[in-house]
C-alpha cells in the first residue's frame, strides 16, 4: 500500500478466483487474440485500484473508475498491443482514453459494433464469468434469401459446430431469431452505417439481415451457425449486451458512461 502522484491512495489488488478463470481459459488453447485477451484480463485483475477523496468527504475514498463504450470499426484487432501490422484499439481510440482502460472480452478482427472498455475489474469478471449469462444482440448480413426453416433451426439450437483443432460444441436456443426486413433503398438497418471497404456481395445473390440475441459465445460462433442453416455470413454487427446498446455511435465513435448506467444496464 502505498501513495502516487496527487496523493492518490494505491491498493494491491489480485481476485483470486479470477485468476483461476483466466488460467482455465489459457489451458483450453484458442488462437493468438484469444490468449492476448487473458493476459490483457490478468493484467486488469493485478493492476492497482485507484482512490480519490470524494467531494464533500473527509478522510474517505471511493474507487474511480472508467467506463468507455466503442463501436468497433471492421478490421480493428480487439487488443492494443500491434500484431502483423494490423489496426488496433490504439489506433481508433481518441488520445485522451485512460491509459489503464482494457476490453471486456473480445471481438473478432472483421466484426463490428460494441466493445466496453474500462478499468474495473468487477465488470471484467461478471461480465466473462459463465456463471453469469449476459444476452448479446447481433446483426448479420448474411448471403441468400433466409428461410423460416433455417430461423428455425437457430431458435431451437443442437447445432454440433466445429470450433477448429478437434473442438465442438452444441449451440444453445437463441432466445432472439428474427428477420429485419429493410425499407425501400436502404442497405443496412437504421443506425448501422455502410461499411467501408464494402462487403463482397455477389451481383445475382440477394442479401438478408438478421437479429440474433445470445447467452454464449464461443470462438466465431455466430458465424459458424448462420452458416450452417445455409447462409454464410457477410458482415457481423455486436449492437446489444443486455440493454446497453451502440445506438448512436458510428464507427470509432466513443461514448462515455457513468458507473452507475453500466451497472444498471449490464444487469451487473
Amino acid at each position: 500500500m502505498g501513495k502516487g502522484k496527487g496523493g492518490e491512495v494505491k491498493i494491491a489488488f489480485v481476485d483470486p478466483t479470477f485468476r483461476v478463470l483466466a488460467l482455465e481459459r489459457l489451458k483450453e488453447g484458442g488462437d493468438e487474440a484469444a490468449k492476448e485477451e487473458v493476459l490483457m484480463e490478468v493484467k486488469m485483475a493485478m493492476r492497482s485500484r485507484r482512490l480519490r477523496p470524494p467531494s464533500g468527504a473527509r478522510g474517505a475514498g471511493r474507487a474511480v473508475y472508467d467506463y468507455l463504450l466503442l463501436f468497433k470499426p471492421f478490421n480493428v484487432l480487439c487488443q492494443f498491443s500491434a500484431h502483423e501490422g494490423k489496426r488496433t484499439l490504439a489506433d481508433v481510440l481518441p488520445p485522451t482514453t485512460p491509459r489503464d482502460v482494457y476490453p471486456v472480452g473480445r471481438l473478432d478482427y472483421d466484426s463490428e459494433g460494441f466493445v466496453l472498455l474500462t478499468n474495473d475489474t468487477a465488470v471484467n469478471h461478471r461480465m466473462l464469468d459463465p456463471v453469469h449469462e449476459h444476452e448479446r444482440e447481433y446483426l448479420v448480413q448474411v448471403e441468400g434469401e433466409v428461410t423460416e426453416e433455417g430461423l428455425s433451426k437457430l431458435r431451437e439450437g443442437g447445432l454440433d459446430l466445429n470450433l477448429g483443432r478437434g473442438k465442438t460444441h452444441r449451440s444453445r436456443p437463441c432466445p432472439l431469431v428474427e428477420r429485419i426486413i429493410l425499407s425501400e433503398g436502404e442497405e443496412a438497418p437504421p443506425g448501422i452505417e455502410p461499411r467501408e471497404p464494402p462487403i463482397r456481395a455477389r451481383k445475382f445473390i440477394p442479401t438478408s439481415w438478421l437479429r440474433l440475441g445470445m447467452t454464449e459465445g464461443r470462438n466465431r460462433q455466430v458465424r459458424r451457425m448462420v452458416a450452417m442453416v445455409g447462409f454464410p455470413c457477410l458482415r457481423l454487427v455486436r449492437w446489444r449486451v443486455e440493454k446497453l446498446d451502440v445506438a448512436g455511435l458510428g464507427p470509432g465513435e466513443v461514448r462515455v458512461l457513468r458507473r452507475e448506467e453500466t451497472y444498471e444496464k449490464l444487469q451487473l
